[in-house]
């Protein structure tokens, strides 16, 4: 099925003006990142080399409430909005979704059909690409979702950068680099997700993602809580979007 990299990291937000304010009032860069045509959401987007936090609000609640597809990641927006301004679900990026579709039926997992994704760039481009959806979770956490933008590693770095997202920011070079998650049962979670997904464990309750790191650790709530970077900016930070962390390490 080929390595799993952590490909973004969605936040439901009331106010995307607002939630773009408060990155670039710690210098960091978030721009507009379009319509999802047919679900009723736009977002707001923020790039950390290959990852990027995508902040998603509702641009149309009787669109959103009655969806061209029933594609999980956009119906949560009005599930979590307006009272949970909190981290959704983390996306994880494949080269080969069908042969990973087929593993993780194999692990018994309810998924969704591949859909192809789309949206409206401010300038007018159509950015596409696949999506599969994995109903469920595992101890209360939400399971991740897959993305294959159908280019390579390489085709996907330099387009990034092209359009001047890699480094953008006035602080400095910044690298998301761990994403904690508050579940009850961190062990078994890590031990779950390393299986079904392929990633490999650093330790009893932390995985390697590629270069990143998804840590578990003992809470209540089973979801992502915070984003930790790595910084070469003079600036620490540390603030809140709603009911996400963000913090430099």
């Amino acid at each position: 099925m080929g390595e799993l990299l952590w490909d973004h990291t969605i936040q439901y937000v009331n106010d995307l003006q607002k939630a773009g304010d408060i990155l670039e009032e710690h210098g960091l860069a978030a721009k507009p990142g379009g319509s999802h045509q047919g679900f009723g959401t736009h977002n707001v987007l923020s790039y950390f080399w290959a990852s990027y936090v995508e902040f998603v609000g509702i641009e149309d609640w009787s669109v959103n409430e009655k969806p061209v597809e029933d594609i999980l990641i956009f119906k949560e927006a009005g599930r979590f909005l307006p009272e949970k301004e909190s981290f959704g679900r983390v996306g994880l990026r494949s080269h080969d979704i069908g042969s990973l579709s087929e593993h993780l039926e194999s692990k018994k997992l309810s998924l969704s059909q591949i859909f192809n994704g789309n949206r409206m760039t401010p300038d007018g481009v159509k950015m596409s690409w696949k999506l599969l959806m994995i109903n469920g979770g595992f101890g209360g956490l939400p399971y991740p979702f897959i993305i294959d933008w159908e280019i390579t590693e390489e085709q996907r770095f330099r387009q990034l950068k092209e359009k001047g997202l890699i480094n953008q920011h006035p602080l400095g070079q910044q690298f998301l680099y761990k994403g904690v998650f508050n579940v009850e049962n961190p062990s078994e979670t890590t031990a779950h997700w390393a299986d079904v997904f392929g990633l490999v464990p650093k330790n009893e309750t932390t995985l390697l993602i590629g270069q990143q790191l998804f840590c578990f650790e003992k809470g209540k709530e089973n979801r992502l809580v915070e984003l930790c970077f790595l910084s070469d900016g003079e600036k620490a930070f540390d603030f809140n979007v709603g009911e996400g962390r963000y913090r430099s390490l």
